[in-house]
């Protein structure tokens, strides 16, 4: 590739690059934008793919999130302990900026919004009747609300015969599976207990 650029500059004038740069931002600038749900209209073969790099996204995020509560609940229980107490914030500080915060960093902003594209895949999902604004207080009423969840915050899987408690309820009030790698929201959750649409549920939960 180096060779390619190195024969390109060599072999064209200098005002022959910028001619060649002034066009492709020309391209780039008038290419029009579509939207998530416009490409999969366009490319219905793509959807398979699409959901389970959304799920994938989903998961990775979410792994993320589980981690940086890892790392911050072994500093306050274990590790800041074997440190000076004068030396312990600018530790936590440091642990903050160089670690926990990026793995938490727009990764709540990319699950919502995955899960929004999710969503437009299932027509049981239909928003017809509730505004965006609705759907995100609904999905703030805590899940522990209608189902059993343990000090370790498992409770069973309502998507699958679950005998023993798979999925793990997260503190931003989302739930993952570990057996059927069932995604949930407390949203989720009261359509299957109650076999209610997306809708009713919503305007239920508010």
């Amino acid at each position: 590739m180096q060779q390619i650029d190195s024969y390109l500059w060599t072999t064209f004038q200098e005002d022959e690059h910028e001619f060649s740069s002034e066009m492709e931002r020309e391209w780039r600038e008038n290419q029009q934008n579509h939207s998530f749900q416009q490409l999969i209209e366009m490319f219905p073969e793509a959807k398979p793919a699409a959901i389970r790099g959304l799920k994938s996204e989903i998961k990775k995020c979410q792994n993320d999130l589980d981690e940086a509560d890892n790392a911050e609940r072994e500093w306050k229980n274990t590790i800041q302990w074997k440190y000076k107490t004068s030396d312990q914030p600018f530790l936590e500080a440091l642990l903050n900026v160089l670690y926990i915060e990026p793995l938490r960093k727009d990764k709540q902003r990319l699950i919502n919004r995955n899960r929004a594209y999710l969503n437009s895949f299932d027509p049981k999902k239909s928003t017809t009747g509730v505004s965006a604004e609705q759907i995100e207080i609904a999905r703030q009423v805590p899940i522990a609300t209608f189902v059993k969840v343990t000090p370790n915050r498992k409770t069973v899987c309502l998507f699958h015969n679950d005998s023993n408690p798979s999925m793990h309820v997260y503190k931003n009030n989302t739930a993952y599976c570990f057996v059927c790698n069932k995604y949930a929201d407390v949203i989720d959750i009261v359509m299957v207990q109650s076999g209610r649409t997306f809708v009713e549920v919503v305007k239920s939960l508010l």
